[in-house]
């Protein structure tokens, strides 16, 4: 998806992050997951094998690269597959993750290291110097008052939540994030963003 709307620079990046989560950082937390991927009968084959081409470059080359399948070859490693798959298939070379899991351990690797790790707070105002976010008010569970962090960088790793914290720094910001279902529900306290001190 990424690949045919040009967003290279993405696709790098997150080929670079996969790599190094099972590679490095948690590879304990990252299965392998064959990826079969129907090709409509409308995308030429020759085409599908450049994007599978580009794909292992943006990688540099380091992972498996993808191949072509034909119909019986996909059934045999997805036997669940309709009956009317087109005349080819794409076999990329994928990986999973639990999400909560991973975000539990980077947390408590952090800490370890010396991060102050604070559950249930959320941040309510950004402090601005020259137009940019220098500290933070944070709000934890009702009646545990208010704390101001000071910082050189913050991360807004918020989620869902991202345009919220980036209005607090900018209200004229356009949102950045399109949800892919609706998100109506707020928590009560938002989540904090990531701060790097």
């Amino acid at each position: 998806r990424y690949l045919s709307t040009g967003q290279l620079g993405l696709v790098r990046a997150a080929r670079a992050e996969r790599r190094a989560l099972e590679r490095r950082v948690a590879p304990h937390l990252v299965t392998p997951l064959p990826l079969v991927v129907a090709v409509p009968e409308r995308v030429s084959r020759r085409r599908v094998a450049f994007g599978a081409r580009l794909y292992a470059a943006l990688s540099g080359f380091r992972d498996p690269p993808g191949r072509l399948l034909r119909s019986d070859e996909a059934r045999s490693l997805a036997p669940y597959l309709r009956g009317d798959l087109p005349q080819s298939c794409l076999l990329l070379h994928e990986a999973t993750t639990h999400d909560g899991r991973l975000t539990l351990a980077t947390v408590t690797a952090a800490a370890r290291r010396g991060a102050i790790v604070a559950n249930h707070t959320g941040v309510v105002a950004l402090e601005l110097v020259r137009e940019r976010a220098a500290g933070a008010v944070l709000e934890g569970r009702p009646g545990e008052g208010l704390v101001t962090l000071r910082f050189r960088a913050a991360v807004n790793a918020t989620g869902p939540w991202v345009d919220r914290i980036r209005g607090l720094e900018d209200p004229r910001a356009r949102p950045s994030v399109r949800l892919s279902s609706p998100c109506t529900t707020m928590p009560s306290v938002s989540p904090t963003s990531s701060t790097s001190m």
